[in-house]
């Protein structure tokens, strides 16, 4: 959003970006509310009937809407180009990176962990397999079906999904994921000895088929 009428040039104002997953925007999203004449910026969602226009107009306020792009060079001077927006993945839990991952977790993680409640964010003495609601880098490696410029072994054992296809992918490592990304984030430190042990184990576990 901009004002034309503050003085500054177009050429010396930066673009604000925020959405749903910048957790940083929920503890000012009552500010940003009443900055952004009633539109809400938190969940990426603004609902057209919430918004007061008029008001907005009568602040001299214009609104573009578009996806953000990568425009600005890398630290060796490439410019990726591409739209801000990735699509979401998902490896089944059948596939054996999963069977392998609980069978590691079993192993090495489990006989340490003293067993808390479940909805007070404490280790757990069992793998959950769930979801990661916030993004993750695994979004950047989904490629077309069809795209045969990286050659993969059917021994890789990807995962194809509709139109496109990635490595067999899955998050692990300490803290909750509730705390990411925000003021107060924090990791407790008896976790990592535990996380560093799940990953020394994983690889040489799933090489060798133990799922």
């Amino acid at each position: 959003m901009s004002d034309p009428s503050d003085g500054i040039n177009a050429s010396d104002k930066r673009v604000v970006y925020f959405d749903g997953h910048t957790d940083t925007v929920k503890a000012l999203r009552s500010a940003w509310h009443d900055k952004l004449v009633g539109i809400d910026a938190y969940d990426g969602m603004v609902d057209p009937a919430a918004v007061n226009r008029r008001a907005a107009r009568e602040a001299g306020l214009t609104v573009d809407v578009a996806v953000p792009v990568y425009g600005e060079a890398t630290w060796r001077g490439y410019r990726l180009g591409n739209p801000q927006i990735y699509m979401g993945w998902a490896t089944p839990e059948e596939h054996a990176a999963i069977g392998t991952a609980v069978s590691v977790y079993d192993a090495v993680v489990a006989p340490e962990v003293s067993p808390s409640a479940a909805d007070d964010g404490g280790m757990r003495a069992g793998a959950r397999v769930d979801r990661w609601i916030f993004s993750t880098d695994g979004v950047g490696f989904p490629i077309p079906a069809d795209d045969t410029s990286i050659e993969v072994p059917p021994a890789k054992s990807w995962v194809e999904a509709g139109k496109f296809k990635h490595p067999a992918m899955f998050g692990f490592g300490p803290g909750i994921e509730q705390n990411t990304h925000k003021i107060g984030e924090c990791v407790d430190q008896r976790e990592l000895r535990l996380a560093v042990a799940f990953l020394a184990r994983f690889p040489s576990a799933y090489a060798a088929g133990d799922h």
